[in-house]
Order: C-alpha cells, then structure tokens, then sequence
C-alpha cells in the first residue's frame, strides 16, 4: 500500500465528490481514479461505491478512513516534534455551522485567523443542513441540536438569545405591539415549519404556537433582511438583530428565547493540530462577540412604563 494513494484516499473521503477533490490537490480527476484504483487493487477491496450526487465510502473503506487517519495524525505529530514548535500545522479543515451565525460571527473573522494560519484551509459550509461529523461529513460542527450517540466530543460553545424585531420605519408607519397577544394585529416573519431541520429552530411555536406567519423563508438571513426591508416583524438571533442597521428589538422586556450552539467534533481527529487550532479560534471569535449573545438587561415595570410613553 502506497503512502501517497492513501493520502487521495484521505482527500477524496472528505469531500465525496472527485471535482472538488482535484481542486483540492491539483490534480485531474483521472488521476485521483488512477490512484484509488490502485489502492483498491493492493487491498482487494471495493473503497467507494459511486452515487449520483458523487461516491460513498464502503464498509471497508470507513474502516480504511479510521487506520489512514491515525496514520495522517501520527505523521504530523512527527513533524512537529521532530522539527520544533515552529512547524505551522496545514491542511483542510470543513467546518458547518448555521447559517446566521456562519455569517453574523464567524465569516467576519476569518481574514484573522487565515492570516496567522495560511497553511490551513478551511471549507465553510453556513446553510440551515447541518453536517455530521459522526459520518465524516465535516470535520468539526457548529450545531443547534446536541448529538446524542456517535464517535464525537461535544461540548457546549455558548448560549445565545432571541428577541422579536421590526425596522425604525416600520414602527414609525405602523406602531410596534405592547403585548405578546397584540402581534397577531401585525404581519409575522418566521420560518416554514416542515422545512426546519431541528426543533431548536422553531420559534415562533414556543411564543405564539396558533399564530398564523405573514411571511414564512426557510432562511435567517432572508428573514433579517425582510424585517430590515420593513415586511413585518421577526424573531432574530441579537447577535443578528443588533449587527443589522435601522432594526429595533420588540416586546425585549416581554419575550426572550434562549438557544445553544454545541461544537461537535469526531474522535478520532480531535488531537489534530489544525482541528485543535480551528477550534481554539472558534472559542476565542464568541468570546470577543459576547456581548452579541447576552440577554437585555431586565427593566424594571416603572422603566418600560416610561419606555412605552
């Protein structure tokens, strides 16, 4: 068994899809067949099995993924210990993450960390479907729902608050409910209840579980920008309602959910360097944005008395 095939191997198995994995290792796809191929021969094994959407590792070929990653992690600790402490660890990482907060947090500080990290790649995967790394379809995840069972480390990354939101203009044209039960006097953004992955993204039920949504989109950001846009009123993440110009929260002293963000990782990777890298980043990127999670301070009766005149 050849080094350098297990090493297309490793590559090919993380992304499933030969196009992306010869623009990864700047090779042809033919070339990246010839070396799998070659690989199946020496091991007399079927590796990967095609599907329309790419391949999908085989029975043998998870287990193969399991000794070629040891493999690749003993390597690069060798590297490190042999050359000294000043050998940048690289490679690709795939991080998933939900959507608002891929791009409310997490993009706006990635020129940082690839500045001190350039031999690091990261593939960033920000969309409401979230990857497993139980399954090896990323490398490390930003989840909403805490995994249950699985090969994975978990802990939790940071507790989040939400609030109702609506556009300066839009208070100013239609007024803004001083009660919970008044919102069904105004239009409503919210998601589309069989599109939600995850019970954690089903919001508007926990606050108003009869209510009647004016608008619904199977996206955050979408949903932030009709609310900016003046479409109706809608439940945002603070750390996405407060970063976005010209919107005010609604009913802060009334209504507040909380949420969690869990980082999951697959074992067998954890003790990588780029992995264990990514992650210190990622602790380091919520703890500077803190203040985007918290609740509201509470005020007092007489305060939102005042508030409302």
């Amino acid at each position: 068994m050849d080094w350098d095939d297990l090493r297309y191997f490793l590559e090919l198995s993380r992304t499933l899809k030969l196009r992306a994995t010869s623009k990864r290792l700047g090779v042809s796809s033919t070339t990246i067949g010839r070396k799998i191929t070659r690989l199946e021969k020496s091991l007399n094994t079927i590796l990967f099995e095609r599907t329309r959407s790419g391949v999908q590792l085989t029975e043998n070929g998870r287990q193969l993924l399991t000794y070629a990653e040891a493999i690749e992690r003993q390597a690069s600790s060798a590297s490190i210990d042999m050359a000294g402490t000043g050998v940048e660890p690289q490679g690709v990482v795939r991080l998933s993450m939900p959507e608002g907060f891929g791009t409310w947090v997490i993009v706006p500080m990635v020129r940082d960390f690839v500045e001190v990290h350039p031999a690091i790649r990261l593939d960033i995967v920000s969309s409401g479907d979230f990857l497993s790394p139980s399954k090896r379809e990323a490398d490390i995840a930003l989840m909403l729902d805490c995994p249950k069972g699985g090969n994975v480390t978990v802990q939790k990354l940071l507790d989040y608050s939400l609030y109702f939101y609506a556009s300066e203009h839009f208070i100013e044209q239609f007024g803004a409910p001083d009660a919970v039960e008044h919102l069904s006097q105004f239009p409503v953004i919210s998601y589309i209840p069989d599109l939600v992955p995850v019970p954690q993204q089903k919001l508007l039920e926990e606050v108003l579980p009869d209510s009647r949504p004016a608008l619904r989109c199977s996206s955050i950001n979408a949903q932030a920008f009709l609310v900016r846009n003046s479409s109706g009123i809608g439940i945002l993440p603070r750390f996405v309602g407060d970063q976005m110009d010209g919107l005010q929260p609604v009913l802060a002293d009334r209504v507040c959910l909380k949420r969690s963000i869990w980082l999951v990782v697959h074992r067998d990777i954890r003790s990588m360097p780029r992995v264990d890298l990514v992650i210190k980043w990622l602790r380091s990127s919520v703890h500077s944005g803190q203040m985007l999670f918290s609740e509201y301070p509470q005020r007092t009766p007489t305060e939102v008395e005042q508030a409302r005149r």
